[in-house]
């Protein structure tokens, strides 16, 4: 009710107070399904033996296309999703992405897919937490700004937590790229 309150915290901040001890800031701490992470393992390894990369290009308030951010060699394993009647799906991409087939609706599936690949490449999505929560090597590339206006309610401006570049507070794992430009260039 407006007015109720006098001050609102949000939720996130509270971490640097309430995440220490057992999981402090940085420390993987999700650890998914053994039995579904070698399924999906011994599928992607049944394709080659190169270095698996899972890829998630649009999510949250980010829009980059799948090639902005591909940079690695390897086998490009599908992370991204779109909804379709209401439900999320999975969505391949091009051409040149494995569709490992994740119900992106199951988190456990969801957890296990990424634990699967070698490395994630996203932008600002659950992508990059559910990596960062589990110790995984993760590329988080910003995209250009867009700034909502009245005709385009949307934007491409990255979440506070997400930073200025570098090393995300939360996961080690997880290296924060200011363009797509950047990311490909280092």
């Amino acid at each position: 009710e407006k007015g109720k309150y006098e001050a609102f915290i949000p939720a996130a901040d509270l971490l640097k107070v309430y995440r220490t001890g057992k999981y402090p800031p940085g420390t993987p701490y999700l650890i998914p399904d053994p039995e579904l992470v070698k399924k999906y393992k011994d599928t992607l390894d049944s394709i080659s033996d190169n270095k698996k990369i899972g890829l998630s290009w649009m999510g949250g308030r980010s829009y980059l296309t799948p090639e902005q951010v591909k940079k690695q060699a390897g086998d490009y394993v599908g992370l991204q999703y779109k909804k379709e009647n209401g439900k999320i799906v999975s969505d391949r991409g091009p051409e040149w992405v494995y569709d490992l087939g994740v119900d992106h609706n199951d988190f456990d599936s969801l957890f296990a897919a990424v634990a699967a690949v070698d490395e994630v490449n996203t932008v600002q999505s659950i992508i990059a937490h559910i990596a960062g929560s589990q110790g995984k090597k993760c590329n988080v590339v910003k995209p250009p700004p867009i700034f909502a206006t009245d005709d385009n309610p949307d934007n491409n401006r990255l979440k506070w937590y997400y930073g200025k570049g570098g090393k995300m507070y939360w996961y080690n794992s997880v290296t924060v790229y200011n363009s797509y430009r950047e990311f490909q260039n280092t």
